[in-house]
């Protein structure tokens, strides 16, 4: 396999996520809670996370309840929750699904509930190249606790 060229690369500055407590009542249905578990650190039991990949829940850390599911198909009875979270998981669903990713969401939020998203936000590139690459040291800071995490995806 040939090494691709450094100039077909662009790269992006560092960004800090802050991540704020916040109100809920009953059980907080986290999409895409699986891997660094950021809203289930923030929120613990009252978090119920789905991942369509189960190591994903597997790697992620104690405290919520954890259950494989696909956010397309969510498998829970209209009206359950007050508050839904997508802590960085909408930019690993296609596009295409995103619609009907917020159609069962709603169809699960009661009325007036809220769906928080946390997810990227590429600024304008300055020249054009083929790849993208988004590998820039990513803080996130809550509850008096910082946790600073690397990710990236190219």
């Amino acid at each position: 396999m040939s090494e691709i060229s450094e100039d077909r690369f662009y790269s992006f500055e560092k960004q800090e996520v802050i991540v704020e407590n916040f109100y809920s009542t009953g059980y907080i249905l986290d999409i895409g809670g699986g891997g660094e578990g950021i809203i289930g650190k923030l929120k613990g039991k009252e978090v119920v996370a789905i991942d369509p990949n189960k190591q994903e829940l597997e790697e992620a850390p104690a405290g919520p309840l954890k259950i494989v599911m696909d956010a397309k198909n969510l498998q829970f009875i209209d009206n359950t929750f007050s508050v839904a979270t997508s802590f960085f998981t909408l930019m690993y669903i296609r596009k295409a699904d995103h619609q009907r990713v917020f159609n069962e969401v709603f169809r699960v939020l009661i009325p007036a509930g809220l769906f928080l998203i946390w997810d990227v936000n590429f600024p304008k590139r300055q020249k054009k190249k083929r790849y993208s690459s988004h590998s820039s040291h990513r803080k996130i800071t809550f509850r008096r606790n910082l946790y600073e995490l690397w990710s990236g995806m190219a």
